[in-house]
């Protein structure tokens, strides 16, 4: 079962920078997990919220502000006992920041109702680096996901679920794509579900991971991969 370093490792680091993703790689994790949004001017930033303010302490809509107001900021602000200062990434800055051989899972955020270009933008992005085979694309928003393959049917696709599901492969399985992995919420998945779903060839991430019991119960289930704040307590 592998660690997944989510938002970088955002248990001990400001999440989302490259500090945190720098220690991710330190630790010699299989995969990161990161989000990204777009801005006003079309860049493809790293952020999880719609908003700066919680990591900011300064209110801008991501969506609504371009890049060079958005550099401006510290998104170390929220985490009080932290004295380094930390600026926003682009994706294609993550990509020159950590090797090439580390897989990445693009989460792609996006407000449904704002049409926006994201999706090609990251898949453009993650052409112009090479990355196509060490990205997995995922999603809550599975027109998403649709749209990816469309652009690129070779890509790997993950597909984010928050909910407990009545019968989630034969839902899956209407969604008519090719996904490599379903990412399960820790507090919205069984044993059985797992197994039913492995079944299927699909491998499962569960996320977010942070206990003791909870990594337990991913180990005995059998999940591929747990998404975590803090790979540094499963390390082996």
């Amino acid at each position: 079962m592998i660690l997944i370093g989510h938002r970088g490792a955002a248990g001990s680091f400001p999440e989302n920078t490259a500090s945190a993703f720098k220690y991710a790689v330190d630790l010699g994790l299989a995969m990161i997990e990161l989000d990204v949004q777009i801005t006003a001017d079309e860049e493809v930033v790293i952020h999880h919220d719609f908003n700066t303010l919680r990591t900011t302490g300064i209110d801008y809509n991501i969506y609504e502000t371009k890049l060079t107001k958005l550099k401006r900021l510290n998104y170390a602000n929220y985490l009080k006992s932290y004295d380094k200062e930390e600026s926003i990434l682009t994706l294609g800055e993550l990509f020159q920041l950590v090797p090439q051989s580390l897989m990445i899972n693009v989460e792609i955020k996006n407000i449904s109702r704002k049409k926006t270009n994201i999706t090609r933008q990251v898949l453009d992005i993650v052409h112009h680096y090479s990355r196509e085979e060490s990205v997995l694309i995922s999603a809550f928003d599975h027109n998403i996901l649709l749209e990816a393959e469309k652009i690129n049917p070779q890509l790997k696709l993950g597909l984010l679920l928050y909910s407990n599901l009545i019968n989630p492969v034969k839902y899956i399985q209407t969604l008519d794509m090719s996904f490599t992995s379903i990412h399960p919420a820790i507090e919205l998945i069984d044993e059985r579900t797992i197994k039913d779903l492995k079944k299927e060839g699909y491998q499962i991430y569960i996320y977010t991971v942070n206990s003791r019991e909870e990594y337990q119960f991913a180990l005995e289930a059998q999940a591929d991969g747990v998404i975590t704040d803090f790979p540094e307590r499963f390390k082996i």
